[in-house]
């Protein structure tokens, strides 16, 4: 075979003729490769996938969308999120918060049958959390959640799981962030609320003491003066210079007060609007994603593939003993 070796040169049909000369010996290293990789794919425990697709949602503040008398302004939160709204949805599918209660709630250490006492329980857990579940984006600007478990019950509920922790997470996160801003806006609006009060009174107290209209009852009284001067009425004269006096008195006070009133009451209506879209902010939880396709229970194992690994490992097995007959 030495001699046969040194002689041999690589012209494709010296290569043939070679290989037909040793087609005995390498049929039986292809066929006992293959029959091997079979057996060893029937050893390797199956798994089956399932995945969740979805859209990230308009992420416009819901409330103030809401509250909106004008259709096209409100209409903003049907619509789907932007591709920065996507990358957030894939960090909060990555972060440790979303891992962690789905390794609580699935029981994953006993799932996985890690031994919790055992050396790097938590590493194992992790790193076969990571290589049973991925996330990836679309070019559609969409969302895979993909699950592989031996358990096809259970890769859907993991995908299907996971899918809507997202909401309750986001929510969160904004429900922390809007109550700061609602306990701002409240404490301004009770204020405003207490002030108008204190104003209005002071308002009515006027109003009680005969100021009401002041531009209106200084008009006709001094209309009132001037005829009872023109027709010599000395004690009407009398009666009306008092009631002059009385309505003096009273009515610069009066309008500093209304006029703080008036601009009280204009504040608090700006604080109400607000009040309400802080407060909704805090009590309304909307959806940030759409979800296209739910996961199911699948009918097939998505791995392995026994037929790519029998043509792989026998086309391989047969490459190598090719190379082996011509170089040794």
């Amino acid at each position: 075979m030495n001699n046969e070796n040194s002689q041999f040169n690589f012209e494709s049909t010296d290569l043939i003729v070679y290989i037909w000369k040793r087609k005995i010996p390498l049929i039986l290293i292809t066929v006992a490769a293959a029959i091997l990789s079979i057996i060893v794919s029937y050893t390797i425990t199956p798994k089956f996938k399932s995945s969740v697709v979805l859209f990230p949602a308009s992420e416009s503040p819901v409330s103030k969308s809401l509250l909106q008398t004008n259709f096209q302004d409100r209409i903003g939160i049907l619509g789907f999120g932007t591709e920065e709204q996507l990358e957030r949805i894939l960090q909060v599918l990555h972060s440790d918060e979303i891992r962690d209660q789905i390794i609580e709630k699935f029981q994953l250490m006993e799932h996985y049958e890690i031994d919790p006492l055992g050396q790097f329980p938590r590493t194992k857990l992790f790193a076969k959390y990571a290589s049973n579940i991925t996330y990836r984006r679309t070019e559609y600007n969409s969302i895979i959640i993909e699950v592989l478990d031996e358990d096809p019950q259970m890769a859907a509920d993991l995908a299907n799981g996971i899918s809507s922790l997202i909401d309750n997470t986001m929510n969160e996160m904004k429900r922390q962030r809007a109550m700061m801003a609602f306990e701002l806006v409240e404490n301004e609006y009770n204020s405003a609320q207490q002030r108008v009060k204190e104003l209005n009174d002071s308002v009515s107290y006027y109003n009680s003491k005969g100021v009401i209209a002041h531009e209106h009852q200084i008009e006709r009284l001094t209309e009132a003066y001037g005829k009872a001067l023109t027709d010599g009425n000395k004690s009407a004269v009398k009666d009306i210079e008092d009631k002059m006096k009385e309505l003096q008195k009273y009515t610069a006070p009066f309008i500093y007060y209304r006029t703080l009133w008036e601009n009280e009451s204009i504040r608090l209506r700006d604080l109400t609007s607000k009040y309400i879209e802080a407060r909704a902010e805090t009590e309304l939880t909307f959806s940030h994603i759409f979800v296209l396709d739910k996961a199911y229970r699948a009918e097939k194992k998505a791995y392995p593939k026994k037929s790519i690994i029998v043509m792989v490992s026998t086309f391989t097995s047969f490459l190598l003993a090719v190379i082996l007959f011509i170089f040794f």
